[in-house]
């Protein structure tokens, strides 16, 4: 089983692992797991409030003890089972539409990424519903999880973070991405990372499956929505959020960032899918063969390969560069691509760098012939407000690296280069949250009397709709496989 979750590393679109196969893996993960130290909490005893290093019941997040929240911690049996089992992650049935506690969760603490954890402070992650889909009388609730390094902490740039998974699987993509929030929170950042509907009928509730495009994107126009009007209850400074995501993930920031560009304040794309259309050109020419990459095509749009019609209304308007190409604004934006990258190629992110540029630079990619894997690692400008680093020797997934084991970024050369590029990029991130929230400060919104929200109306299958009570990541089948392998590595070889 775990030779066959090996055979497709780095797909944050690998088809879901066997159940009892995946907890075994799980299991294999968890000398991978670090403790980390965390922001101080406090107790109230009888005589004093005190610091304590415990969670589990209330604490405080001030030194007089006056501030209380919920803690638990999530034991790594119950995080395992949460992650390997299908159709628990993201499920928000049964979740209030505030966040009840915070939690310790061994997610945030896995070490198998690059950069590195060092010495991050752990997250405290927060649940919560966001949404709800009615479908035949059944309920699909959408979670919302909220990642601080303090609770008690305001005035924090905020990070919308879409998971990867081919739109289609939460297990083989947010586990990937829960390991790199730390990065996020340690830069004083405060994240939402939003599930979504699925295109297919791998995970998930059943009422979750078997969606199409428009839906998940309206779940990440929600997730938007829902940050904008509730987000400061939970630190988020006043301004516009920045973006982050993984593989599909990625094309969902992308989607805010033309879509919802006015409302956004930039984008972190980590290898975008970014024009539709130049996908289904690719194929039907014969230049992209990857069978795992045409069936989520398939997937995500809801119709098979002969029903493609590249020069319809539809598929221009999820064609992203395309779009941006054609004039359509975009925030500024930071694209990492690997050049070995077989399933989202690295022409994708090529075509939105150079749309960003103009139509002309746009044009000649897409009329460019497909190039070699090795070529060397580049830094491209993308017209006045992006940046595109293309690595050399890394794959899809290129965060995920055990050094000695398995490394989705390439040798240990080209992993340094990986990791200086990852850094670079959350500092960015962490400067456009910071100035977007100093422009909040410096240019208040004027509140208008006479500008009254307008209910959408309901439509087919969304017409039980709600949204709480105001509206390709590191694949989790390749992780596993890696943490399996180096803990039986462990045993073998008697490290400890």
């Amino acid at each position: 089983m775990l030779l066959a979750v090996c055979a497709v590393p780095g797909h944050a679109m690998t088809p879901a692992i066997s159940d009892i196969g995946g907890v075994l893996a799980c299991e294999a993960a968890r000398p991978l797991v670090r403790t980390l130290p965390r922001e101080p909490l406090y107790q109230q005893t009888d005589d004093a409030c005190l610091l304590t290093d415990s969670l589990g019941g209330l604490r405080y997040t001030d030194a007089a003890c006056t501030a209380a929240i919920e803690t638990r911690v999530q034991a790594f049996d119950d995080y395992c089972e949460s992650v390997t089992l299908p159709g628990q992650l993201g499920d928000a049935r049964g979740l209030a539409e505030r966040v009840e506690a915070w939690e310790s969760t061994p997610g945030t603490r896995v070490a198998l990424t690059l950069p590195g954890l060092g010495d991050s402070a752990e997250p405290f992650v927060g649940r919560l519903q966001y949404r709800s889909h009615l479908r035949d009388g059944a309920e699909c609730g959408l979670e919302m999880r909220v990642y601080t390094a303090n609770p008690g902490a305001t005035d924090q740039p905020a990070v919308i973070a879409f998971h990867g998974g081919s739109w289609s699987n939460r297990r083989s993509g947010f586990p990937g991405m829960e390991s790199l929030i730390a990065h996020f929170t340690d830069r004083g950042m405060v994240v939402f990372a939003p599930f979504y509907r699925l295109v297919d009928a791998q995970d998930g509730p059943e009422a979750c499956q078997q969606w199409q495009a428009e839906d998940v994107l309206d779940d990440a126009e929600a997730a938007l929505d829902w940050v904008q009007q509730t987000g400061g209850e939970y630190g988020a400074a006043p301004g516009k959020p920045v973006l982050f995501g993984q593989s599909a993930g990625a094309y969902l920031a992308a989607w805010l960032a033309v879509e919802r560009a006015p409302e956004v304040a930039a984008a972190l794309l980590m290898y975008p899918p970014t024009d539709v259309g130049d996908f289904a050109a690719q194929v039907e020419a014969g230049r992209y063969t990857n069978a795992d990459g045409v069936r989520i095509l398939e997937r995500f749009l809801g119709v098979p390969r002969d029903a493609w019609l590249p020069d319809s209304a539809r598929f221009q308007r999820l064609s992203l560069a395309e779009r941006v190409a054609d004039g359509e604004p975009v925030v500024p934006l930071r694209l990492v691509h690997g050049l070995a990258d077989a399933l989202v190629v690295p022409r994708q992110a090529e075509l939105l760098c150079a749309a960003m540029t103009s139509r002309t630079a746009w044009q000649a990619v897409v009329d460019r012939a497909p190039e070699p894997v090795e070529r060397s690692t580049q830094r491209i400008a993308c017209g006045e407000s992006g940046q595109l680093d293309l690595l050399a020797g890394a794959d899809h997934a290129l965060e995920v690296c055990l050094p000695g084991i398995a490394c989705q970024a390439g040798n240990l050369l080209q992993a340094a280069v990986a990791r200086e590029s990852l850094i670079a990029a959350y500092d960015w991130l962490q400067s456009r949250g910071v100035e977007a929230r100093q422009d909040a400060r410096d240019n208040p919104p004027v509140d208008d009397p006479d500008d009254t929200p307008i209910d959408a109306p309901a439509d087919g299958d969304n017409a039980g709709d709600t949204a709480g009570s105001s509206g390709g990541g590191g694949a989790v089948g390749w992780w596993l496989c890696c943490a399996a392998l180096w803990g039986l590595r462990r045993r073998v070889t008697g490290l400890h």
